[in-house]
């Protein structure tokens, strides 16, 4: 089986079966800083794992996905890089990232969680403008209207 792991894949110790495919987005290696999390790395790429970035479409395609379910503000670019990863690969997300698996099951994209139950139904979700309380089904950095912050809502 194909995996794309994040990095609480990486630092909860998943483990790969023999043959399994293992795909750590490149931005994903960046964030892991710390002796623990750079070791851990170093062991998966021991045993096979390759460092990618995927190509700019799938990025594209799932910041689309993202925003279509509400999740596009939510998402770090790393979060984001994993899904689009998993997307191109049509490989199997392993994180424990709410966000990153509400997108992967609206997306029919699967995945794995390493130390949670994971979510059991796709959340939508839309922004509420904290200053004149407008809501946007997409996220913007700030309230078209008024210029405060928005916050995510369940829809």
């Amino acid at each position: 089986m194909r995996f794309v792991l994040d990095s609480s894949a990486i630092l909860n110790n998943f483990q790969p079966k023999t043959g399994d495919e293992i795909v750590i987005p490149s931005s994903v290696a960046e964030e892991l800083k710390s002796h623990e999390g750079r070791e851990k790395l170093e062991t998966l790429i021991s045993l096979g794992a390759v460092i990618e970035k995927p190509l700019q479409r799938y990025g594209a395609r799932t910041k689309e996905i993202a925003e279509d379910v509400g999740e596009l503000g939510r998402l770090s670019d790393v979060d984001i890089e994993v899904i689009a990863l998993a997307l191109e690969k049509k490989a199997c997300v392993v994180s424990d990232d709410y966000s990153i698996e509400n997108v992967c099951r609206y997306a029919g994209i699967d995945f794995l969680p390493i130390s949670t139950e994971g979510i059991k139904k796709v959340f939508r979700y839309r922004y509420r403008c904290t200053g004149c309380g407008r809501y946007y089904k997409r996220y913007y950095e700030e309230c078209p209207v008024c210029g405060s912050t928005l916050r995510a809502r369940r829809a």
